[in-house]
């Protein structure tokens, strides 16, 4: 114990160092800033990942929508017997699916 006041000792300078860094504030913010940067921008990152991913599911819903609108109005407007209708009725949602999402094309 005696060591760690004496202002001469190795020790004693440190401890002296690390009551010192204890007590000053200087470049606190900065600190703070370098601990919290990385789950920042982690978070910053995963939100734009989720707006990402949310878009494109709203964008293939649509497609979706559009195709399933098409080949019921292509069922109803085709003339002939079940497979005639249901063949027009695929083609026609599976275009219209296409021309809508190209993105899996």
């Amino acid at each position: 114990m005696a060591d760690q006041e004496d202002p001469m000792s190795w020790t004693g300078r440190a401890w002296r160092g690390v009551r010192m860094w204890m007590v000053d504030r200087k470049g606190a913010t900065m600190v703070v800033w370098a601990i919290m940067a990385i789950p920042v921008l982690s978070m910053v990152g995963a939100s734009v990942d989720y707006a990402r991913f949310h878009s494109g599911q709203v964008e293939m819903q649509n497609a979706v929508d559009a195709a399933a609108l098409a080949g019921g109005r292509a069922y109803e407007n085709t003339l002939g017997g079940f497979s005639e209708r249901d063949a027009a009725a695929r083609q026609a949602a599976q275009d219209f699916f296409d021309a809508n999402f190209p993105d899996l094309i």
